[in-house]
């Protein structure tokens, strides 16, 4: 690999550089890379990412010393002869980012080939926060390279002492280039350049966390104050009549301030970002540094949008006279904002986006922030988002309870063969699990029959989900009494009532705390999944999104995601180990998504023809018809549609190896961030046609078009 390295503190010097020789030598010590280093002549920190406009560039050279400490040799015009080209070091008399640009472009020995990564730092203290990070030399030389096409790492020492010890800053350049590779090896595609921060502190080591953390959004009253030896010097009404003159000398300050000139000082206020940090909620870059650990943040090379769209009317006449507006109220950054607003756009230019119209306003945002009034009074000038009344589907018990009723009085529907044999516990603490059932007596008998197999993975298996929980929280696998026994005890171990704080702990290992959640159901396990060679032999389910409108339309979204088990699926002698399991996004964090490919379109699965895909959309867009029809009909005080409102939902199927599909659960307001960036068409596309078949007709009237990807099943 070739690296090519700058930073924004210059050559080694003890009061400005002390770190940079540091990197150099870990990085000889402890990889293989080739190295060109392109530096800044003198201190050029505080200058973002800067170019001086006009400015001929001079390039010098210097020889490193082998020892870190001893002098550097030069500079010279040329690079010099009889110098071990390694320790050759060019200077420009530019900024950071000029360093890179023309090191990237000019600087570069073919021999190593083209440069993969550019390296820019150790910087002479931390860049954390907003306040350091976007004046930031160190970040700018990075951000330049990521915007000349190469990828690029900001790297900086957040020092507590300017006393060096050297074994802390080694170690620390250590761990950066182990960091480094890392990063590099497993490069995020959204990100194009990371900012690193590690803390100059006792007791680095290979322990020490590393830990991918946001930017604090801090701010300040500002970086200069009036200089009080300007301000002093007495100014008569003559001085202000006095003009410069164009050929004069240039004044020193001391002149300029005995002669009346106003004049301000580099004074940045450095205790308020300490204590911004204090401040703040943990988690954030400021925060990580201060826990005594490494703090990462991906990065793009670009000021970053507020996702807000659409045309700012200039007539304040006729922005108050619109009759029609798109009131979009989730935050400006959330995934659905930026692609609201231009499918708005562009199949309904007149309606501004952002504000409520005179006549009619449709409102995206979140189910705590409608106007349920309207809501509820079924008010023809406000059409919402979601439902009021929904629990027959989104709550498990719920909808296992429309489900029996409604498969009870129509034997012939599909839910008779999709959803699993379940039964609702209801209990407050683990003691009452015998008297729960008591209650559920059937399930009783089939895990009593268990209890006279022998052989575990001769049993049947049942799974165990609370009812009102996400994120696979306290979801597991079991096939007795005891062992169900032995579940509610573990989620109540170390639990003490009277702690208000445990009360709101979750354990680590996806658990809760039983009296918060009370109802549970449990359901057959499908042990035989469908599971595709081509995908790591991991088992998976289906995220199929669905479209509600009014009282009531029901569309299914035919691009289906697919989403995958962290592990290869293994016999259920491996009850115990979730991640053969279970398929939640939740169980692994973004990168392992991306880099591993866990979600993929459903359409583009390897190893099924696509004859056997069309059944498996077939059969799941028959059970959301008798699904949707279940709430309507069954259960009418819990799930209550409104001819002014519309709703997503992502319904999740598993596969068997049949080919048979069983519905798992029904959620609202579905995650649509686990598409990532290769799969964005896949949101871009239902918010499209939502736009067309919902929003755009409720504004114009008229019939609803045909949709290709919109299946109306209801």
């Amino acid at each position: 690999m070739h690296v090519l390295l700058t930073n924004d503190d210059g050559p080694p010097s003890d009061t400005y550089s002390p770190y940079f020789h540091y990197l150099v030598k870990a990085i000889e010590k402890y990889t293989d890379w080739h190295v060109t280093v392109v530096l800044p002549d003198t201190q050029r920190s505080w200058i973002g990412k800067a170019h001086m406009i006009g400015q001929t560039i001079t390039a010098t050279y210097i020889e490193a010393p082998e020892t870190i400490g001893d002098k550097v040799k030069g500079p010279y015009k040329r690079i010099p002869k009889d110098v071990d080209p390694k320790n050759v070091w060019t200077l420009l008399n530019g900024t950071p980012a000029t360093c890179t640009n023309i090191g990237l472009n000019y600087m570069i020995d073919e021999t190593k080939g083209p440069v993969d990564l550019v390296i820019s730092g150790p910087n002479f203290g931390r860049n954390t926060t907003a306040l350091y990070s976007t004046t930031s030399g160190t970040i700018g030389a990075a951000m330049e390279g990521a915007l000349c096409g190469s990828k690029g790492i900001a790297l900086s020492y957040a020092y507590y002492s300017r006393d060096l010890v050297p074994e802390v800053v080694a170690e620390a350049s250590r761990l950066a280039v182990k960091l480094i590779s890392k990063l590099y090896e497993n490069w995020d595609k959204g990100v194009d350049l990371y900012s690193i921060n590690v803390p100059l502190i006792e007791g680095l080591s290979d322990n020490t966390k590393a830990v991918h953390a946001p930017i604090l959004q801090n701010r300040w009253k500002g970086t200069f104050e009036p200089w009080e030896k300007a301000i002093d010097h007495d100014q008569s009404e003559a001085d202000g009549n006095i003009p410069i003159e164009p050929d004069s000398e240039p004044l020193s300050d001391a002149q300029k301030a005995k002669e009346g000139y106003t004049m301000f000082r580099w004074a940045p206020d450095f205790e308020a970002v300490g204590k911004s940090v204090k401040a703040s909620s943990p988690g954030n870059d400021g925060w990580v540094v201060d826990q005594g650990h490494i703090s990462v943040t991906g990065l793009k090379a670009s000021f970053s949008e507020t996702g807000i769209t659409g045309e700012i009317t200039l007539n304040d006449n006729a922005a108050a006279e619109s009759a029609h507006g798109f009131l979009l109220t989730i935050p400006s950054t959330a995934y659905l904002h930026p692609l609201f607003s231009q499918s708005v756009n562009k199949h309904l230019p007149n309606v501004p986006v952002g504000t409520k119209g005179s006549e009619k306003t449709f409102h995206y945002g979140e189910y705590e922030d409608l106007d349920f009034d309207k809501l509820g009074s079924r008010d023809k000038s406000y059409f919402g988002c979601s439902y009021i009344y929904r629990k027959a589907l989104i709550r498990k018990h719920y909808l296992a309870n429309t489900i029996a009723m409604f498969r009870a009085k129509n034997p012939e529907s599909i839910l008779n063969e999709s959803f699993p044999d379940t039964f609702n516990l209801e209990l407050d603490y683990a003691e009452f699990l015998d008297e729960s059932l008591d209650e559920a007596y059937e399930l009783r008998q089939e895990l009593e029959k268990n209890d006279e197999i022998e052989k575990a993975s001769n049993r049947k298996l049942w799974i165990l989900k609370p009812s009102m929980s996400d994120k696979a929280q306290g979801i597991r696998l079991f096939s007795t009494i005891d062992e169900l026994q032995a579940i509610f005890d573990s989620f109540e171990e170390g639990y003490d009532s009277d702690d208000e704080d445990a009360e709101q702990e979750e354990d680590d290992n996806n658990g809760v705390i039983t009296s918060q959640l009370r109802h549970f159901i449990v359901q057959e396990y499908v042990d035989k999944p469908l599971i595709l060679s081509g995908h790591g032999n991991k088992k998976f389910h289906i995220r199929t999104y669905v479209l509600a409108v009014g009282d009531i339309n029901v569309y299914v979204y035919k691009h289906m995601l697919a989403l995958f088990a962290p592990r290869e699926y293994a016999t259920t002698d491996e009850v115990h180990d979730l991640s053969r399991h279970l398929t939640n996004t939740c169980l692994r964090d973004d990168d392992t998504i991306l880099k591993e490919s866990l979600v993929e379109e459903f359409w583009n699965l390897k190893g099924l023809e696509q004859s056997q895909k069309e059944t498996v959309f077939s059969k799941i867009c028959e059970n959301v018809k008798d699904i949707f029809l279940a709430a309507t009909t069954v259960d009418k005080i819990n799930f209550q549609p409104l001819a002014n409102s519309m709703e997503f939902f992502g319904l999740d199927f598993l596969v068997d190896e049949n080919l048979n599909v069983h519905i798992l659960e029904v959620n609202s307001y579905p995650d649509f961030k686990q598409t990532g960036d290769d799969l964005k068409y896949v949101v871009e596309g239902l918010v499209d046609e939502t736009v067309q078949v919902a929003v755009k007709p409720w504004f114009e009237g008229g019939e609803v078009p045909e949709s290709d990807l919109l299946k109306r099943v209801l």
